[in-house]
């Protein structure tokens, strides 16, 4: 078996082309017509030297035989002298006698033009000149004059103004050699029944399969070469021959699974012509069967929502076997009941088989037909195929037909009928999403010197705090930037885990770190020795046929050495064949360039995740994979590894960022003035081994790359509540890219940006999820997005920016598709998205305006289809999707604890008093307490120990330490009131911490008359008084209570 593969877009581009030329003037697309003996020696030769010109029209164009096609310099050329030139070589002497001009139309501005000739491209000899004075200048004008001998030849065209000028054609006229054949004009492959292959089509063969090709040449005369001639030299070279093999006659044979291309050469004299085409061979061994569902009305495409109605009918399998396998199979609904078991089949390679499921459609939601396959001898492989049924009810007005809030009041997703879906993309952040993050104590506080640098002094804190003891919970603490400026002339490093560096305030009034020098360099470097080590010897294959974007479940070969818990990656293969899918081994050249461009080689994606259940074969890790694996781009494995070095549970906050720059050094694009200062600290915070990581509340000013970037072996990180300004640097590439990811399960949220090229940005090949949400991005001098080289699973998610999720091309050194999987969820400003190969990119609820997309364009008019769109101009419920599968996932406490909140709050890790116990029982969140004591204490202390070292405590108004016993403080009966104050530098304010105290009276022990005899004459009184006796020896007149009788 083998198939060609053509490009579409070249065919429907040369339907175009001959279709306009259908409608010109009979003369308009023919080049001049020449004697049998003549020649264009000028034919498709080499320009070294010419006016400037631009894409739209380069010299070349004036030599490739076609006057449809034209050059154009520039008009800053055409202004300076009203002339312009170009120089053609003919790349040997050749004797020359005539010149043919085709002018497209633009005679009408030549004053004049001259014809040189040079045999070291330097010293100039008039051939023939011409003005429009002397003679009209003609749409096609010849230039007839002696015969010379001459390697380079050079055109001079004198123009009336400056105008639009081009040159259709320029050609150079020799007689010919009759002993020889005419030039050849280009080389191709074909069939040996003489059917050509388009340039860089595709034949697919299976493993030890074989075809003939042929290589032919066309001559300049339109007549095909003989190839048998001597005067001719030719090569059929495959570029991998262990994948297929090519001999000189065109035997070509399939040897193994991969990607080759076959070059055809053709060399007569000087002239060289190429030609290319690929091969595309695939192991039948390893794929089994081609397995296909078809369906009457339901989309069976990657990554648009296989939906049906009740009441349609099942779709149909459609198998096409490479091996001898038995297939088996059952279709399930949405809560898992078995509707229908297919009935064991055997496969015979070359016999195509159809399985229709009897019946119609009854139930709402997702249904699954789950398929085994079991080749002869060999273990069993999986494959699902899916579709969802709904009907007018099912999706609530204003949602999206791919995620929508469902009866139990959390989101329902439809996938495509392979199973891709929207990523719950709600893991992550610190902690894996939903966690509040940490407030840890302040161990050191530090205040700005009055002059000089500061780094050794902050380097010495960090490092203090560094060698402290892990709590509990994996913290040490926080070192202390108190207000006032910190400069630093040098990288800072936080190489332990539990570490936090906080300022006071992010404001001009607040702590600001600025970093001096001119060197470009990270201002604070955090993370570990290294990342994770993979193991290579606890590791197990994927089994499944295809594993789809979004599922966190899969099956293995044998899941014996795994454990719940474990970490391991989750690696995804991409083989050279999945590449030739993407058509990015056949990137095209910049512009004006050859070989500029950086063809992709075959890569791996590595997702770092947790198992969270194991059952049987099947594997569940904690995050969903954020690429499709299929076995015959690669397939997948899972490797176990160890995390050694990578530190957890660092961060950074509160803090006013900026650095010593040339403020004067101002460069404008478009009428928008900006720093263009490069010599200076580019970075703030660069993650590097690092998990479990937090940026907040930090404002960063005039940095030249990133306030936070994130490397490749980071995980589980949050920035938020931050503000990046007035960016300083060129607007070259590798600048301004102020929120860089290259690491997987990061949350940027309510990050606003000014004047960034990139203002959220993830590198390439970056696994994800990543996710931006609620930011604005303003004075953008390019766009929002996945950079390059494929990075997966991103989220832009209520972000207000220029966006483009696009084939890249030629742009850098060959960036490509640079995204795949991602959603604009709610988004704002612009957007260009289109859709890759094998992938899907999704924009629902977009708002903003359709932006073009970079391709195709003049200089690769190959089509690209366009991506998913859905809900456009109008947003869509949830109003972020991230914040609704977040609460889907964990529940709504988990959506406020990523809020915005306070943290350094002045507060006590412990209080005890001297006599007596606080009830309730101490905790730094409870501020009022109460304790009792007997009638004989007269006074007691109060011990505070503050969370931060830093804070100051007063008790009753009076300075005591952390730690310390207060001053005694005197009790009287009954209730006394002991204030504890706290006071924070972090945030400068108070808590107070209130305790009453309860002293009990004494209890009386006796009672008497005070005088013990009392006289009393008849007709007078006198007063007396009952006295008590206490038991703490003191006495006193009691008022109440007496009875006398």
């Amino acid at each position: 078996m083998h198939s060609i593969q053509k490009k579409k877009p070249f065919h429907i581009l040369l339907a175009v082309i001959l279709a306009v030329a259908l409608m010109l003037p009979s003369q308009a697309f023919l080049p001049f017509a020449h004697a049998a003996s003549e020649l264009n020696y000028a034919l498709n030769k080499p320009v070294p030297g010419k006016s400037s010109d631009a894409s739209a029209g380069r010299a070349t164009a004036a030599v490739d035989g076609n006057p449809g096609t034209f050059w154009q310099p520039l008009s800053s050329d055409r202004v300076d002298n009203l002339n312009v030139w170009m120089t053609v070589d003919l790349t040997a002497q050749q004797k020359i006698n005539k010149t043919v001009l085709n002018f497209a139309s633009t005679e009408s501005i030549v004053n004049g033009y001259k014809i040189l000739y040079s045999n070291d491209n330097s010293n100039w000899t008039e051939a023939y000149a011409k003005s429009s004075s002397s003679g009209a200048i003609q749409a096609q004008d010849t230039a007839n004059f002696s015969e010379v001998m001459t390697r380079y030849i050079r055109v001079s065209i004198d123009l009336t103004g400056n105008s639009l000028f081009k040159l259709g054609e320029f050609e150079v006229i020799g007689e010919g050699d009759p002993n020889t054949q005419p030039d050849l004009k280009r080389a191709y492959i074909s069939d040996t029944t003489g059917n050509e292959y388009p340039l860089d089509s595709t034949i697919k063969l299976h493993k030890n399969e074989s075809a003939s090709l042929k290589l032919r040449g066309e001559l300049v005369t339109g007549n095909e070469a003989d190839l048998s001639d001597p005067g001719f030299l030719v090569s059929l070279i495959s570029s991998k021959p262990a994948v297929a093999s090519v001999n000189s006659s065109g035997a070509l044979a399939a040897l193994q699974s991969g990607i080759t291309q076959i070059t055809g050469t053709i060399r007569q004299g000087s002239i060289t012509m190429t030609t290319s085409i690929w091969i595309d061979v695939s192991d039948p061994e390893l794929l089994i069967a081609d397995l296909q569902m078809t369906h009457p009305i339901m989309t069976v495409k990657v990554g648009q929502p296989a939906f049906v109605k009740p009441g349609d009918v099942y779709p149909a399998l459609v198998v096409n076997p490479y091996v001898e396998a038995v297939l088996n199979g059952v279709l399930v609904d949405s809560v898992q009941n078995v509707v229908y078991r297919l009935p064991e089949t055997s496969l015979r390679p070359g016999t195509m088989l159809q399985l229709q499921i009897p019946g119609t459609v009854s139930n709402i939601g997702e249904h699954q037909i789950r398929l085994t396959l079991t080749p002869t001898g060999k273990s069993t492989l999986y494959d699902t195929f899916y579709f969802f049924s709904a009907d007018v009810g099912t999706i609530p007005a204003g949602q999206s037909r791919l995620a929508f809030i469902g009866a139990g009041g959390k989101l329902v997703y439809a996938s495509d009928y392979k199973g891709n879906k929207l990523i719950d993309y709600s893991d992550a952040g610190y902690m894996g999403g939903g966690v509040k993050l940490p407030d840890l104590p302040v161990r050191l506080t530090l205040s700005p010197a009055i002059s000089g640098d500061d780094t050794a002094r902050i380097q010495a804190a960090i490092d203090e705090v560094s060698n402290m003891p892990l709590s509990a919970d994996g913290f040490r603490g926080a070192v202390l930037l108190s207000k006032g400026t910190y400069r630093v002339g040098s990288k800072l490093f936080i190489r332990n885990g539990g570490v936090v560096l906080r300022g006071e305030g992010q404001g001009e009034d607040g702590t600001i770190l600025f970093a001096t020098g001119k060197e470009k360099r990270n201002i604070l470097e955090i993370g570990g020795a290294s990342g994770p080590v993979v193991s290579s010897a606890i590791k197990t294959t994927i089994s499944d046929l295809y594993v789809p974007t979004g599922a966190r479940s899969f099956r293995v070969a044998d899941a014996s050495q795994f454990q719940v818990g474990n970490s391991v990656m989750v690696r995804r293969i991409g083989n050279d064949r999945w590449i030739h899918e993407l058509l990015m081994d056949q990137i095209t050249d910049r512009p004006g360039t050859d070989g500029s461009t950086q063809q992709w080689t075959p890569f791996d994606f590595s997702f770092d995740r947790v198992i969270t259940k194991i059952e049987g074969n099947v594997i569940t890790v904690d995050a969903p994979l954020a690429n499709a694996f299929e076995l015959r781009w690669g397939g997948g494995e899972l490797l176990a590894y160890d995390d050694p070095a990578r530190i957890q549970q660092v961060g950074v906050e509160n803090i006013r960022v900026d650095v010593n720059f040339d403020a004067s050094i101002i460069k404008a694009d478009n009428g928008v003035n900006y720093y263009a200062d490069d010599a200076h600290p580019e970075t703030f915070i660069a993650f590097k081994s690092v998990k479990n990581a937090w940026v907040r509340d930090i404002t960063a000013l005039h940095l030249g790359y990133a306030m936070v970037y994130t490397g490749r072996d980071t995980k589980w990180t949050t920035t938020q509540d931050s503000t990046v300004l007035e960016m300083a640097s060129t607007l070259d590439g590798g600048r301004r890219y102020p929120l860089l990811y290259e690491g997987q399960l990061g949350l940027t949220q309510r990050v606003n940006v000014d004047s960034a090229r990139h203002a959220y940005i993830v590198s390439s090949r970056v696994p994800g999820p990543n996710v931006f949400l609620d930011g604005v991005a303003t004075t953008q001098f390019n766009t929002t997005e996945p950079h390059h080289r494929w990075s997966v699973g991103g989220l832009f998610d209520n972000i207000d920016a220029n966006i483009a999720i696009q084939d890249r091309g030629w742009l850098g050194s060959g960036h490509g598709w640079a995204g795949a999987n991602w959603v604009a969820w709610n988004t704002k400003g612009g957007l260009a998205l289109q859709n890759p190969p094998t992938a899907q990119n999704y924009a629902v609820g977009f708002t903003g305006t359709v932006s073009k997309p970079f391709l195709p364009n003049k200089d690769d008019m190959r089509t690209r289809e366009g991506g998913y769109w859905e809900s456009l101009g109008t947003s869509v419920y949830p109003r972020s999707l991230y914040l609704q599968q977040l609460q889907d996932r964990v529940g709504s406490d988990a959506v406020i604890n990523i809020g915005k909140y306070f943290y350094g709050e002045p507060k006590l890790s412990s209080l005890t008093v001297s006599e007596g116990q606080l009830s309730p029982a101490f905790t730094a969140q409870q501020t009022d307490y109460e304790a009792s004591v007997t009638y004989n204490v007269y006074k007691l202390t109060v011990t505070p120990f503050a969370v931060d070292t830093g804070a100051s405590l007063r008790v009753n108004g009076t300075p005591v330490a952390s730690g310390q016993a207060s001053q005694e403080i005197g009790l009287g009966y009954g209730a006394n009131t002991v204030e504890i104050s706290v006071y924070s530098p972090s945030n400068l304010a108070f808590r107070t911490y209130k305790v009453k105290v309860n002293r009990a009276q004494p209890q009386l022990q006796s009672i008497a008359f005070k005088s013990g005899f009392i006289f009393v004459k008849t007709g007078e009184s006198q007063t007396t008084e009952v006295q008590g006796a206490y038991e703490d020896g003191s006495t006193k007149a009691l008022i109440s209570g007496v009875v006398y009788r």
